[in-house]
């Protein structure tokens, strides 16, 4: 990787202070990636001024909107259900701007292109494309896997990329691909130093109450050192965990401004409490997840980050390099007192996996990669689909990925350092209080410490953790058995979607004997697919030849090969004989010791 440092003044020739990368006469966005230095120095803002057609792509909605919101020039376009939500065609408003800046999501990006194509450009030379926030693809991957490798894809194709972020990926987990494109670092000269007072505790949302008790007694004011706050943003990662603090601090609607992504699960969860976007009025308590993390312009006079991280729920943890210097740079009023510092409070946990462990078990999905990639590879068309489904149903856990233009699997380089950024925030940072510190020293944080380990009562933290599928599905199963028309039935399947075909495909005695577990459920759900029973068939077929006569058990052992090699965990029985194969039963006597022996003549077309 190819490196260039750019060291930037703060004050500017005539004299007057350097704030903006518009301000730096004739730079531009360099193609490859652009560590920008600093949150609200107008990374996208150069993009949308520039005098080059430009496509940027964000990781969420409401980075669009909040952009739209200040520059009604660019055209903000994402997809639900399968259709745009702008109300005005692309092409139409290609027709009336001179130079067309577009904002996407990540997951839009090739559809926006292609719909430029079908109107005759020339995309991929004619426009720039500006990959924001390009460090959500590592953290999102896990979640997010076939958008971020169409994105990774289509962005390959463009003429002139870049990838921005205030806070690079560590070179140790970048990606190969990324480590192909020129690096460009841009240094500030008197960059504000990030202050966290960080808080361990046994109950982290417990904590996070008592400060919000406390706020809303004081008449919506907290006085620190010579300065007092009126607005708390809290971040925490589950929507869940923030309807608990809010009960549990007995919030009305009008206190509170919740930023998240506007789903009917959320809106059944929040009831009376409303999703707002980051644009708009603020209220004394406003509570973010993830979506308002990275790029979210928020302006407070005197607002105080805190963030909310519980090591038992994971999506909860924030990184100390990428995570906390984003949202400290989320309040853009330059003039509150408030806006380096952060409140972490988070519990830490014992380690799961130590290093060494860690690297024995993806050195093992190396190996076992290597073996699919071999195996797919020779499949039959049929066969492929039945694989195929399985990655859809995440039931495949190596580093694979599927290149639907070459129809083969792929080695998945970006799983594979996903897995282990996830593993140094989880099982390193997170391992007790020390590391906490460590790593916010070791980023040129100004530490205070405040870590003062409290024991508090269980039952409100029992309450604010996320519900699991095996309790949901359990709850369910039981109302459908016994009580069909309760109205917390589609509250449940808004919860978990996919539970309401589950039960439909497999009835509820099968869901029973799998204990209730996702990943045993999710394997039923496959072995009955389509594509599975075809591959199942296919599989027969190339091995029992037409007219011919072959015994229950010799039937039966073609069938347990064929389940084995598509992974279907099933064993095989006389009645799947004629599910799988038209045959006709019959008796007909041993050659060798003249017993009678039961079985089929196969009957293949």
């Amino acid at each position: 990787m190819k490196k260039n440092v750019i060291n930037i003044p703060r004050v500017r020739a005539n004299g007057k202070p350097l704030l903006y990368l518009s301000q730096i006469e004739g730079f531009e966005l360099p193609k490859g990636i652009l560590a920008k230095g600093g949150t609200g120095v107008g990374g996208s803002t150069l993009a949308i001024d520039s005098k080059h057609p430009y496509i940027i792509a964000v990781p969420t909605t409401a980075l669009i909107e909040n952009k739209m919101e200040k520059h009604p020039d660019v055209f903000g376009v994402y997809y639900q259900k399968g259709a745009s939500v702008n109300p005005m065609s692309l092409s139409f408003y290609l027709e009336i701007v001179a130079v067309p800046v577009i904002m996407v999501t990540y997951d839009s990006l090739h559809k926006v292109t292609k719909e430029l194509q079908d109107l005759g450009i020339d995309v991929y030379n004619h426009f720039r494309l500006l990959v924001d926030e390009y460090t959500e693809l590592l953290k999102a991957y896990s979640y997010r896997n076939k958008a971020i490798n169409s994105l990774v894809k289509e962005a390959s194709k463009f003429n002139y990329t870049t990838y921005m972020s205030a806070t690079p990926i560590d070179e140790q987990y970048t990606p190969k691909v990324f480590k192909e494109l020129e690096y460009t670092e841009l240094l500030w000269e008197d960059v504000s130093v990030i202050k966290p007072v960080t808080l361990k505790t046994a109950k982290p949302y417990h904590s996070v109450s008592n400060i919000i008790k406390r706020f809303k007694a004081n008449g919506y004011a907290e006085k620190i050192g010579p300065n007092i706050t009126n607005e708390l943003f809290v971040y925490v990662n589950s929507v869940i965990a923030i309807k608990d603090i809010i009960d549990n601090t007995n919030l009305v609607p009008s206190e509170v401004k919740i930023i998240c992504a506007d789903t009917l699960a959320h809106r059944d969860l929040l009831g009376e409490y409303s999703i707002a976007k980051p644009i708009g009025d603020n209220k004394p308590i406003n509570f973010l997840t993830s979506k308002a993390f990275s790029g979210c312009d928020i302006y407070s006079n005197n607002g105080l980050a805190i963030v909310v991280s519980n090591v038992q729920k994971k999506h909860t943890l924030v990184d100390i390099a990428t995570d906390v210097y984003q949202i400290a740079g989320r309040i853009r009023t330059i003039d509150n007192p408030f806006k380096d510092t952060i409140i972490h409070i988070y519990n830490t946990g014992a380690i799961e996996m130590n290093k060494k462990d860690f690297e024995d078990w993806v050195n093992n999905k190396k190996i076992s990669t290597k073996l699919q990639l071999s195996v797919f590879n020779k499949f039959s068309s049929i066969e492929k689909e039945a694989f195929k489904k399985r990655m859809e149903m995440s039931l495949e856990d190596d580093y694979l990925f599927y290149n639907e233009e070459t129809n083969q699997l792929e080695y998945d380089d970006l799983k594979e350092m996903s897995e282990a950024f996830e593993f140094s925030i989880t099982n390193e940072i997170y391992s007790n209080g020390l590391s906490v510190r460590n790593a916010y020293l070791k980023q040129g944080y100004d530490v205070v410490s405040s870590e003062q380990r409290v024991d508090y009562e269980e039952a409100f933290v029992n309450a604010a953790t996320k519900l699991s599928f095996k309790e949901i599905m359990k709850e369910y199963i039981s109302l459908m058995k016994y009580d069909a028309s309760n109205e917390r039935i589609p509250i449940l399947e808004n919860l978990e979607p996919e539970i309401k075909k589950m039960y439909e495909v497999l009835g509820a005695k099968k869901i029973e004997t799998s204990r209730y577990s996702q990943k045993a459920i999710k394997e039923l759900m496959y072995s009955e697919s389509r594509e599975a029973k075809d591959a199942v068939k296919h599989s027969v077929y190339t091995r029992l030849k037409k007219g011919g006569f072959y015994s229950s058990n010799e039937i039966i052992d073609v069938l347990e090969e064929a389940y084995k090699r598509h992974k279907i965990i099933k064993k095989a029985k006389s009645k799947d004989i004629t599910e799988f194969l038209p045959a006709k039963k019959k008796q007909q006597r041993d050659s060798k010791t003249g017993k009678p022996i039961t079985g089929y003549i196969i009957d293949i077309e």
